[in-house]
């Protein structure tokens, strides 16, 4: 029998390795290009809420991102981690406030409130991506608890480098898939 968390370990460290490969300088560009891409989108551009992720390490660069969506207007909301389960959004009016949390990903302080608002769209970060909408996150699961406890569906938006895509990520009934997933060098939109 094929052990489907071995198989996901495997996966999310050849493509970890693959995306960690890429200088710097060239992720940089390729996160402009991701961010061109998604404002192509109109369940983003249409979106007042949104919940986005600040890209650490070598993840999509989001700060500039939010900088200019905090521009236009729109609500923005960055995860914290709570504990070992959970994660909550906060929302922010700037990136200044952020401080290093879990692993060194900036995130808002534990003393700024909740957000009660849930979110229009939601930015997610993942190790590895398929056209048919299936995500593999870090394998701590933040994101599938938060999203299955929301009372509203938000647009699900993925952000990856199109080297972080492959023909089938394994998917377990507590996997959520993607309703976009958006690269360096196109939009995915994902058939129901």
């Amino acid at each position: 029998m094929i052990d489907i968390k071995q198989v996901k370990k495997t996966l999310r460290k050849e493509v970890l390795e693959r995306r960690d490969s890429i200088p710097l300088e060239v992720i940089l560009q390729k996160s402009e290009k991701i961010y061109k891409n998604l404002l192509s989108v109109k369940e983003f551009i249409n979106g007042k809420n949104i919940a986005f992720f600040v890209g650490y390490s070598k993840e999509v660069q989001t700060k500039e991102m939010i900088i200019n969506e905090l521009k236009r207007g729109k609500s923005i909301t960055i995860p914290r981690v709570e504990s070992s389960e959970s994660m909550s959004f906060v929302e922010i009016t700037s990136l200044e406030k952020l401080i290093s949390g879990y692993k060194g990903i900036l995130e808002p302080a534990k003393d700024a409130p909740v957000c009660e608002t849930e979110p229009d769209v939601i930015i997610l970060p993942g190790t590895v991506f398929d056209r048919m909408g299936g995500r593999m996150g870090y394998g701590r699961g933040y994101y599938d608890r938060y999203l299955a406890g929301l009372k509203t569906r938000p647009t699900r938006i993925a952000l990856c480098f199109s080297e972080q895509i492959v023909d089938r990520v394994p998917m377990d009934e507590n996997d959520l898939s993607m309703e976009i997933i958006i690269t360096d060098k196109e939009v995915i939109k994902v058939k129901n």
